[in-house]
């Protein structure tokens, strides 16, 4: 079992007023939630410079638990003091400049209702009661309250202060962070998540699915053993949109733990241990791959866990439905999208509508791309897509670095790529490709990691946000050699070309894309070639770019398979027949592709050499039923075929 994390008295001793009374105000707010017990019950006022009458913070309630762990009844008042105080100064305190007893305190013991100091003193049994609490009743006795003897007062010094911190994740995080402790593994509460400047950079702008989103989360997430998961690609703001959730929610956000993967790999240990010791929290994931979220969904569904799970990612891989509820964040529209720049640019950029064309829905992009023309000669003439590229990618002053340009491009052509370590061979790959040392490829990546346009998770990077990196793949593929394409395609390592095809499936992000699909797909392109789709390599190929340009890759394999003899067509067999059967089944749900694309659908089943049911022949009887038949053509167009 890995260390578990703790505050002690001492921790607790060492805080100054502000933070005292912070903390009173984040482990109320934790008890009320962990018992039913309204948020809106706590008062707690953090102007400490204020006369407070004896009470810095109360809470109140009528419905729910007589009393909690360390609340003793449903009216109970606290008194802070983060000093050393004698049994005399506990007996004053009570009193106002008079020597009358303050009236919150009167109040407060006339009904019944619980006073404790909660001091950063490390007291023992005798010095709370024997001393400083007689002390106080005597004061009262003296003051001729009825109460003196029977009202309930309370001192919770350093050390219970401490014991109740540490039921709390979110309150252990909070005072090492103002201990200037090393956090443990960068966890962080929702105070120190939203100091963060590109959560409060932009104001939140209400997006009517992203608005959907929100409330379901608000609703659902804080019931323990609950798993969430949300991705979307890089710079499409998940993050802030998981910010919100609680940002708008008072209630939740003192349980809240918001940990980015990248610096906690062995985050799931660590949970494990708090499920075992019992902590409830909300725990945020960013950066989450689905690997360790599969892993922290187990430790968070076990029967005792009082943990629920969000994790944010920018990658698709598929995890399990039953055990997770799974949402996808998408593009803003440019109105949306102007609608959050608006607040910050609209008087500073007077070509703010072309930034938001070329952020193509992404509002990292859209802040990157204003920033950087900020910070240029506001006076600029109207800048064209290149000038706002250009900008991005160089520094002020700085030349235009054509290996640095080469690089970027490079790794572009993949949805993520190796860098370090037993993937370093892909590194030494794109080095080959652009005709540079892995030295100087390696160190053009870390540039752009420091500089944000290269995401780095553990041994991968990706170019980010993803137009930029569009654009640049787009730049290789227009630029090189046919010749060039179809070496670069045959000479992937296998473990990228999974990459590749993902990233040429987000292709149509780009303005060109579909006319540049066309291209690379068209009679003489190297993706229209019959012995290139035919191959394993070919056919995934051809898979990717069926989801950029569906007329482009419909007439590529109908222009070669209706020339096809049956020997040639049984031939086509493997890895191959499985990605044209998958990239046909979509391509037929198209109503205008329908005829073209089933024929090659029936010419692969006249000569099926597969038994499986969703083989060729299997989708295409499919295509004839009357419910669920998997194309928008209607029964007219679908029965001329035959």
């Amino acid at each position: 079992m890995t260390k578990p994390f703790k505050v002690d008295f001492s921790d607790v001793n060492k805080l100054n007023d502000i933070q005292l009374t912070q903390l009173l105000k984040e482990l109320l707010h934790a008890e009320a939630f962990k018992f039913d017990i309204a948020q809106r019950s706590v008062e707690v006022a953090l102007n400490i410079r204020v006369g407070d009458g004896g009470e810095d913070g109360r809470i109140q309630w009528e419905n729910g638990p007589e009393s909690t762990d360390y609340l003793p009844c449903r009216l109970t008042m606290f008194q802070n003091k983060a000093m050393e105080m004698s049994k005399a100064g506990y007996a004053n305190e009570i009193l106002n400049s008079d020597g009358d007893i303050k009236q919150k305190v009167d109040e407060v013991l006339s009904q019944d209702g619980s006073y404790i100091f909660f001091t950063t003193q490390e007291l023992n049994s005798k010095q709370k009661l024997n001393e400083r609490i007689t002390e106080v009743r005597e004061k009262l006795h003296d003051l001729k309250k009825a109460y003196s003897d029977t009202c309930d007062i309370r001192i919770y010094d350093s050390a219970q202060i401490a014991g109740w911190v540490n039921q709390f994740i979110s309150t252990i995080v909070s005072v090492q962070h103002w201990l200037g402790k090393p956090l443990e593994r960068g966890l962080k509460t929702y105070e120190i998540w939203s100091e963060y400047k590109e959560l409060s950079h932009l104001p939140y702008v209400p997006v009517a699915h992203r608005e959907d989103l929100i409330l379901q989360l608000r609703t659902n997430l804080p019931a323990p053993k609950s798993c969430f998961r949300l991705t979307g690609l890089s710079g499409l703001g998940k993050t802030r949109t998981a910010f919100q959730v609680f940002a708008e929610d008072e209630s939740i956000r003192n349980l809240v733990v918001y940990v980015d993967a990248n610096y906690a790999p062995g985050i799931d240990a660590l949970v494990a241990d708090w499920i075992s010791l019992g902590f409830r929290a909300i725990l945020v994931i960013d950066n989450c791959e689905y690997r360790l979220h599969e892993r922290l969904v187990q430790e968070v569904r076990r029967e005792s866990s009082k943990i629920s799970l969000l994790s944010l990612d920018y990658n698709f891989e598929t995890v399990s439905a039953q055990t997770t509820s799974l949402y996808r964040l998408e593009q803003m529209s440019n109105d949306e999208l102007l609608k959050l720049l608006n607040p910050i640019y609209q008087y500073k950029l007077p070509d703010l509508d072309r930034i938001v064309n070329f952020a193509q829905g992404f509002p990292k992009m859209g802040v990157l791309l204003a920033e950087t023309r900020l910070n240029e000669d506001p006076k600029i003439g109207q800048l064209t897509d290149d000038e706002l590229a250009s900008k991005l990618l160089w520094k002020r002053g700085e030349d235009e670095n054509s290996d640095y340009l080469s690089i970027l491009q490079a790794c572009s052509l993949f949805d993520v790529f190796g860098v370090e370590k037993e993937v370093e061979y892909q590194l030494e790959y794109i080095a080959g490709l652009v005709g540079l040392s892995i030295d100087k490829v390696y160190e053009c990546v870390q540039q752009y990691s420091e500089r944000g346009l290269i995401d780095r998770r553990g041994r991968f990077g990706q170019v980010v946000p993803k137009p930029l990196a569009i654009r640049l793949a787009g730049q290789w593929w227009t630029n090189s050699r046919e010749q060039k394409q179809k070496d670069f395609v045959d000479g992937i390592p296998e473990d990228m070309i999974e990459g590749f095809c993902n990233q040429v499936e987000k292709m149509d992000f780009h303005t060109n894309v579909k006319s540049l699909t066309e291209k690379l797909c068209g009679p003489q392109g190297p993706f229209g070639q019959a012995e290139v789709i035919l191959s394993n390599r070919g056919s995934r190929l051809f898979r990717a770019f069926v989801n950029v340009n569906s007329d482009a890759t419909s007439a590529a394999l109908y222009h070669f398979l209706r020339e096809f003899d049956h020997q040639q067509l049984l031939a086509v067999d493997g890895n191959a027949r499985g990605n044209l059967v998958w990239g046909l089944e979509k391509l037929c749900f198209h109503a205008h592709l329908f005829e073209e694309s089933a024929w090659c659908m029936l010419l692969l089943a006249s000569a099926e050499n597969t038994t499986w049911s969703n083989n060729a022949a299997g989708l295409f009887a499919q295509f004839f039923s009357v419910n669920l038949s998997g194309t928008a053509a209607d029964p007219k167009i679908r029965f001329a075929l035959l």
